[in-house]
């Protein structure tokens, strides 16, 4: 057993995009490991049982698709002809059975998804315009300046997106020929072939100013080329699927919670254009617990032999469920500590990626209510790195309503000795923590900190009251947060209470600024990617107009003494404690100038603070940045603890 370093983020192995064939003779998945030129090498593998070996070794197959049985096609830019193309995107075919890959054909589009309809018939994703670029000899100067129109006009990690749009494409690989299905206007969000190969189906969100929540549902007929309309603006469709029984949506009118209002599972009869509602089980769907390991995600919502299969997270495991689509009659096909973070099912066979208890992402076989693992990437890793088992506790708070908390306790305590602690709180609001591996308390437990986090009121998992916190931010949630405080160090009289400091990333950002305003208890903070001023945040950031609105239910015309108010800016003038920012100069999720106001703020009022500022990060830096930004957020923060904890 070795002693963790923040280096050892180096040697995870990330698990996605799991498929069969469409026979289901085999089955294949994205392997991901970070390499030594600050990226991640990422190749096709093998994963089915008694077949686990790597496809490629390229390092770059980040995606693909089954072109048949024994033939698989992803894209890549191999030759020097092929890394200078701006407008096109060459597939390689690739035989299961050995053998090189080899060219197949080129999409004369940026592809941002292919799926194949039969034949040499493909349906592409891809990223258009909204207007007809102006010619070259007319805009010379294009680059030297922005023209922004609409809402959102940029995006996380994606820069100035006004204008742009993912757009449906038919492509024929055999004659070239590539054709539009959607509007330059609309913006594509999910498509899907039907099995049938006669129909796509897909949501968009048709806009020339104001991008709204809510989508349209489509179907395009591909023998007739006509294009049939659903629920129009009627619901937020988180996730669709296809089959001879009709088409069935997770979807949510957020008519009684607002945005964060849980979806039902509907049908919808494209005969008649009829809703029913399946399954209303006031959960969440397709959604995972908080872990900063995963690259990559996997199929979580699709229809196979008469059943629907999702995931969804129910307390603070996400299993995997089945709805028949006849009967309606709903089970849990996998129940496990832990997280199943996506599936692949073909006829009788079922496999999933899943994080159990603190193993790693693995390829699992599921065979009646057990899990048989496939894969072993990171058996090495787990045993070289031994996880600590959080503890659980429950308390009920001030209202009477139980929450979730764990203690993660290191390993080397030794009896009558007192250690520092570190306050960990998720983003979201509505996500949740749980039991699965979490490198960076894994890592913080491993050099002598106890590490406790919980699952405040504002969480998801047990439902829409609990997780309800719009017009709250900084009450309930903050207390219940406290008493998780108090109840720990009860239980942990090893902690000494005068070193305990307090991070949180997002949400958890917003929470430490709003803690470090409100109480002097925590002797250091650090605030990652966070609010401090909801009137900036919601009138700046890509998804501020909605999700500010929405979360503080009001808005600078309404009530901006109600956004003030809740803001964690308003109250620097009450800190006391040394608090490091962490914060990326692309995330437009939480932009950077709410990490700078309040970093001077605390400047401004004598509170020794720091900022470190990660250029060309966004808001997924402790999830998918480069391993070395990754590495050094991790020093950056533990030296901080370490300082002032006087660990």
């Amino acid at each position: 057993m070795e002693k963790m370093t923040s280096s050892s983020l180096r040697e995870i192995s990330f698990v996605s995009a799991l498929r069969h064939s469409p026979e289901g003779g085999h089955a294949a998945a994205v392997v991901s490991r970070a390499n030594g030129d600050n990226g991640y090498d990422s190749r096709l593998w093998l994963v089915g049982e008694g077949e686990v070996c790597p496809l490629t070794a390229g390092g770059e197959e980040r995606a693909f698709l089954w072109e048949d049985e024994g033939h698989l096609l992803f894209p890549a830019a191999r030759t020097k002809a092929e890394k200078e193309q701006t407008d096109a995107t060459t597939y390689y075919r690739l035989p299961v059975d050995g053998g090189e890959a080899v060219p197949a054909f080129t999409v004369p589009l940026k592809a941002v998804e292919l799926q194949r309809i039969e034949g040499s018939r493909y349906l592409v994703t891809a990223l258009g315009e909204r207007d007809d670029p102006a010619p070259a000899e007319e805009d010379r100067w294009a680059g030297d300046y922005q023209v922004i129109d609409e809402l959102p006009y940029w995006g996380n990690g994606a820069g100035f997106t006004n204008g742009k749009r993912r757009r449906l494409y038919l492509f024929d690989a055999q004659t070239g020929a590539c054709e539009p299905i959607t509007a330059p206007t609309q913006q594509v969000c999910q498509a899907r072939v039907a099995g049938c190969g006669r129909f796509v189906g897909y949501t968009v969100q048709g806009f020339e100013g104001v991008q709204p929540l809510q989508h349209t549902f489509c179907l395009y007929d591909l023998t007739s080329g006509e294009t049939r309309i659903y629920l129009e603006g009627d619901y937020t469709i988180l996730q669709f699927a296809m089959a001879e029984e009709g088409i069935f949506l997770a979807a949510a009118k957020n008519d009684r919670w607002g945005i964060d209002q849980n979806p039902e599972i509907l049908r919808l009869d494209a005969e008649t254009g009829e809703v029913e509602t399946l399954l209303d089980r006031d959960r969440s769907l397709c959604d995972a617990v908080a872990s900063d390991c995963r690259l990559g995600g996997c199929t979580t919502f699709v229809c196979e032999g008469g059943k629907l299969y999702f995931t969804g997270l129910d307390g603070y495991s996400s299993h995997l469920y089945t709805l028949e689509l006849e009967s309606g009659a709903f089970a849990e096909r996998v129940h496990l500590s832990g997280s199943v973070d996506g599936f692949s099912v073909c006829g009788e066979q079922l496999l999933c990626v899943a994080m159990v208890g603190q193993d790693l992402q693995e390829v699992y076989r599921v065979e009646g209510d057990w899990l048989q693992p496939v894969t072993a990437f990171n058996r090495a890793y787990l045993e070289k790195y031994p996880p600590i088992a959080p503890q659980h506790l429950t308390f009920a708070d001030a209202d009477g309503v139980e929450v979730d908390g764990w203690v993660l306790v290191p390993r080397d305590l030794e009896e009558g000795e007192r250690r520092p602690a570190i306050l960990d709180i998720h983003g979201g609001p509505k996500a949740a923590f749980g039991e699965v591996y979490y490198h960076e308390m894994q890592l913080w437990a491993s050099q002598g900190y106890f590490v406790f986090y919980c699952n405040p009121r504002g969480s998801e998992g047990k439902g829409n009251a609990f997780a309800e916190l719009r017009g709250a931010y900084g009450t309930y949630d903050y207390d219940d947060l406290m008493q998780f405080c108090d109840l720990v160090l009860e239980r942990y009289p090893a902690i000494d209470e005068g070193r305990v400091g307090v991070t949180g990333g997002s949400y958890g950002g917003f929470m430490t600024n709003w803690i470090i305003g409100h109480t002097d208890r925590f002797r250091a903070a650090a605030s990652q990617r966070s609010i401090s001023n909801w009137l900036s945040f919601t009138y700046v950031c890509d998804i501020g107009y909605w999700f500010g609105t929405d979360q503080m239910a009001a808005d600078a015309w309404s009530d901006a003494e109600k956004l003030w108010w809740h803001s964690p800016l308003k109250y620097a003038d009450n800190c006391k404690t040394p608090t490091i920012f962490i914060h990326s100069d692309e995330d437009y999720r939480c932009w950077i100038p709410e990490g700078y106001q309040m970093f001077t703020a605390l400047k401004l009022h004598g509170v020794e603070t720091r900022m470190c500022v990660f250029h060309g990060e966004n808001h997924e830096l402790s999830r998918s940045g480069k391993p070395e930004h990754r590495i050094r957020r991790l020093d950056e923060i533990t030296a901080w603890f370490d300082r002032h904890l006087e660990k």
